[in-house]
């Protein structure tokens, strides 16, 4: 569902409980840049550390466009996560 300044009043509410009632919540930023600065050896992954520290300097520098949330709840009956 997209959630703007029109339909907050009539979706907050169901986001909210779908949130209360998540697994977990991932978390997605679209900012109005991107960082250039990670230099990542051959096969060499990031650790969750540098990810981190990444981020958070492009957070830093660059501002917020577009916020997206995806609570995801787990079914029972089918062994599935729903996003």
């Amino acid at each position: 569902m997209e959630v703007n300044i029109t339909n907050w009043g009539e979706t907050k509410l169901r986001l909210i409980d779908d949130i209360v009632h998540a697994e977990f919540v991932t978390v997605d930023l679209e900012l109005s840049g991107i960082s250039t600065t990670r230099v990542v050896g051959r096969g060499r992954k990031d650790t969750l550390e540098e990810r981190y520290a990444e981020t958070r300097a492009a957070a830093e520098k660059y501002q917020v466009l577009q916020l997206g949330l995806c609570p995801v709840k787990y079914d029972k009956k089918s062994s599935a996560l729903l996003g």
